[in-house]
């Protein structure tokens, strides 16, 4: 999709949401006051004519101003896109390129169905993401930027 394109698409399924709400716990959890939550649809606004709105974004609160009154004006510490049938590519190439262009430190891809969580760091003077490790599903993740953050996959991809 070219930049500046406008994306529609169908609202993620239930198991999505879930997923995500699940997650959500986990990481305000472990936030305390250190970071901002933001779940979507909540606009990430990136550049004048370069728009997402991410499953999740973590901010750490000395960033916080960075948020606005209509979206989040500038890249967030982490972003977390969970994947859907219609959103793998978008995911995994387009928004990928995009965040880390725009220097998002951290990205993760949620895969529920093969039950791993692909981490992607961003080193410092790149514009191009590398490739920190795949979680599965009995390991046990932790962020680059945000270490309180430590969970095994498992505890998010089952249950309520």
């Amino acid at each position: 999709m070219p930049i500046g394109e406008i994306d529609r698409k169908p609202a993620p399924p239930p198991g999505h949401q879930l997923l995500v709400q699940r997650l959500l716990r986990r990481l305000h959890e472990a936030a305390g006051d250190r970071y901002v939550l933001l779940q979507a649809p909540c606009d990430l606004r990136l550049s004048d004519i370069e728009y997402r709105q991410p499953d999740l974004m973590l901010i750490r609160y000395e960033h916080a101003d960075m948020i606005g009154d209509t979206a989040v004006n500038g890249p967030p510490d982490l972003i977390i896109e969970v994947l859907t049938k219609t959103s793998d590519c978008l995911d995994r190439i387009v928004k990928k390129k995009n965040y880390a262009r725009f220097g998002v430190c951290e990205y993760w891809i949620i895969d529920g169905k093969n039950l791993q969580i692909e981490q992607y760091l961003l080193p410092r003077e790149s514009h191009a993401y590398r490739l920190n490790r795949i979680f599965s599903r009995e390991d046990r993740i932790q962020s680059g930027l945000f270490a309180q953050a430590s969970f095994k996959i498992s505890e998010l991809l089952e249950g309520p």
